[in-house]
């Protein structure tokens, strides 16, 4: 869970680089606070959107809009991480395709040592457990 809290107290923080495991217990903990607050807004009949296939509640619209800047940031610096710009998140606009390219690269292993983002994350991180 101090993942995720590590993701808000670096709120936009759009420099630097972050590390896989930082970013994928992030977004793991993200969708289960998602999925919590989907299956409140169920129960209490707090639906926003209930079109063909999507459905959304009051709290899950509220959580996605507060947690868009974190996630896009974190996106940046995972990206930094492996030596590409954050603008590379645009390619996820791309239907299919973009989303297959972003998964892979948010699995790369990230650039060993210092580079042009800045130095590497793993080195004396408190939280890095291997």
């Amino acid at each position: 869970m101090q993942w995720y809290f590590r993701a808000f107290r670096r709120y936009a923080t759009f420099s630097g680089r972050a590390y896989r495991q930082e970013f994928w217990l992030f977004l793991l903990w993200s969708l289960v606070v998602s999925l919590l607050l989907s299956i409140i807004d169920r129960k209490a009949g707090w639906m926003v959107v209930q079109e063909e296939q999507i459905e959304m509640g009051w709290l899950q619209l509220v959580y996605a809009v507060a947690t868009l800047v974190p996630t896009l940031a974190l996106s940046a610096r995972r990206l930094h991480d492996i030596g590409r710009s954050g603008w590379w998140q645009l390619i996820g606009a791309i239907p299919f395709v973009g989303l297959i390219v972003m998964i892979i690269w948010f699995a790369t292993p990230g650039t060993p040592g210092p580079n042009r983002y800045g130095p590497d994350p793993r080195i004396g991180d408190p939280l890095r457990d291997d």
